[in-house]
């Protein structure tokens, strides 16, 4: 009796099956985990180095009634990255309110791009638009840096804090904080960025990149005379509290006083 190679392979598969036995094939080889890094406006030099197959989400201000939107501008045809959906969010629930646009991207090939976008209306040609705002992209490939991706706004960079947390479903999770100003005397057009990196997850090590907008007040529940820095999402509403103390930053719960939950990550002065 003949069999031809087919039936011989079911057969294998089926006896390996059969016995509980995993054999691996080249479909489930093992990937890099992607990351996405959602950024808003970072002043006019900020530069983002991502490794192939991240996501990059770019977040800003737009009323669509207006008939403006944002969009590459000029002869932009990104080779590196690669626009993949544009969508629209309204801030408040009423005919023309302002609100904003995601611009979403992956990372396609290892180059580097600088990427424009022009916030105008698409109808008129060959007028100026109302606002400009431009990215420096960096790609590498996939099996680059675990650093990766990094984002670097605009000013100097005034110090770094991280530290690491439990985790429900993963090994810890590891948070690292970078403060951006002008100049160290000088806090104004301050950023953040906030990396947040999931250990041991079932997708392997997955990290999510957040930015914003920090600034200093004083006082919380508990301590008036503490110094407390703000953080502003700059692609929501959102707002996080660490308080200073000696060279932490301990994470401020909704009561105004250092949280005491082991979810919660605080955070340790770099070198």
């Amino acid at each position: 009796m003949r069999h031809d190679a087919r039936f011989w392979f079911r057969l294998c598969l089926t006896m390996v099956m059969a016995s509980g036995v995993y054999m691996p094939i080249a479909a489930q080889a093992q990937t890099t985990p992607s990351t996405t890094v959602e950024i808003g406006e970072l002043g006019p030099q900020v530069r983002v180095s991502l490794k192939v197959g991240d996501t990059l989400r770019i977040v800003l201000p737009s009323t669509p009634s207006t008939g403006y939107s944002w969009r590459p501008g000029g002869n932009d045809t990104p080779a590196a990255i690669q626009l993949k959906t544009s969508t629209f969010k309204s801030g408040q629930q009423r005919p023309g309110a302002a609100g904003s646009q995601t611009i979403t991207l992956t990372a396609n090939s290892p180059g580097e791009d600088h990427l424009v976008l022009s916030y105008a209306r698409p109808w008129e040609k060959g007028t100026k638009p109302a606002r400009t705002y431009s990215v420096n992209i960096v790609v590498s490939s996939a099996g680059a840096s675990p650093d990766l991706p990094v984002v670097t706004p605009a000013g100097t960079l005034l110090g770094t804090y991280s530290g690491k947390s439990r985790c429900a479903d993963c090994s810890g999770i590891l948070t690292t904080l970078a403060f951006y100003a002008t100049a160290p005397q000088q806090m104004t057009d301050t950023y953040y960025v906030r990396t947040t990196k999931y250990l041991g997850s079932p997708k392997g090590d997955t990290a999510f990149v957040s930015a914003g907008n920090w600034s200093l007040k004083t006082g919380t529940a508990v301590d008036p005379k503490a110094v407390v820095y703000s953080l502003h999402s700059n692609t929501s509403d959102h707002v996080d509290d660490y308080q200073l103390k000696d060279d932490s930053l301990l994470v401020i719960g909704s009561d105004g006083k250092p949280a005491q939950n082991p979810y919660n990550t605080n955070l340790q002065k770099q070198p």
